[in-house]
């Protein structure tokens, strides 16, 4: 939300922890294979470079606390531009006034 400038009744959170036999740990981890930490994001294309940075260190920031050392973390963005997003039954994400500015 920071980061991007995301209202939070906009955010679609879903958490999916699979056993560690299930996948390979890339092998630049500095940690142990136990506090790795895989995260994918779909969003509206448009953030710039900058907004993006800062998603990926407000991500690390958070994750520490709970002891998931930096080195230990991979975010991968999906953009999606807004109009392959179907929203509200028929439309088109593009033909929707959003209630936060994708160009940050």
């Amino acid at each position: 939300m920071e980061a991007l400038r995301i209202p939070p009744h906009s955010l679609v959170l879903r958490l999916v922890e699979y056993p560690m036999e299930c996948f390979v740990i890339p092998h630049e981890t500095h940690e142990t294979a136990e506090q790795y930490t895989h995260i994918v994001i779909a969003m509206f294309a448009g953030r710039s470079l900058s907004a993006k940075r800062a998603l990926y260190q407000a991500i690390v920031r958070h994750l520490e606390p709970f002891g998931v050392p930096p080195g230990d973390v991979r975010i991968i963005l999906h953009e999606v531009p807004r109009e392959n997003v179907g929203m509200q039954g028929v439309k088109a994400a593009v033909d929707l006034e959003l209630s936060y500015e994708v160009r940050v």
